[in-house]
């Protein structure tokens, strides 16, 4: 490539934002923008002939060999440590070029929403066991006051007094059914309802 399509390939990399590194096809550098220089230090000269490699543990050779590949990587830059998202593409002459964009906020957004998501899980979960234990504790002397005013119906009362025991049970049998469907209605905001 001539010097001066060469200068302007460089003029139009530098004005990106993103890191561009290209390497030969033993893996030392051969060109840093002003993208990478900015996110990783030093001058254009300090990273020709070094090996740097993005691309994190676990990708092997025949990764390598593939024309084109993306993948995320933590690395340390000037404002500390960075996740990046690669794009890396093999050349003609053996060697690669990889595009970096730093995709950290990416990454703390994803794993904000996860914590949120999360939180609320387990919020709905302690919901579901403190419905399960209120309704518990609640029918326990609810049926024991339907059962009260049951047994004390069958002994001898004024008609009065079996008005008033009636009231007594019939109250207890509806604030139960209230209960119940209090249980229900938390039931089908768990998405636990069953038919």
């Amino acid at each position: 490539m001539a010097d001066a399509e060469n200068d302007t390939l460089h003029a139009l990399l530098d004005a990106i934002a993103d890191a561009v590194v290209r390497r030969d096809a033993c893996g030392r550098v051969v060109y840093v923008n002003a993208g990478f220089r900015r996110a990783f230090g030093g001058a254009a000269a300090d990273w020709v002939g070094r090996w740097f490699s993005p691309a994190p543990v676990g990708l092997g050779e025949h990764d390598v060999a593939r024309l084109r590949r993306r993948y995320d990587s933590a690395l340390d830059t000037v404002t500390g440590p960075a996740w990046y998202e690669w794009e890396e593409s093999s050349l003609p002459d053996g060697g690669t070029v990889a595009v970096g964009r730093d995709v950290s906020a990416r990454r703390a957004g994803e794993a904000a929403l996860k914590g949120a998501r999360d939180a609320a899980e387990e919020t709905a979960r302690a919901k579901e066991t403190v419905f399960a234990n209120v309704t518990h504790e609640l029918r326990t002397p609810l049926n024991g006051v339907i059962g009260m005013a049951d047994l004390l119906d069958k002994t001898p009362l004024t008609p009065e007094q079996h008005a008033y025991v009636a009231a007594v049970r019939d109250s207890g049998r509806h604030l139960l059914a209230l209960v119940d469907d209090i249980l229900d209605a938390a039931k089908l905001e768990a998405g636990a309802a069953t038919l």
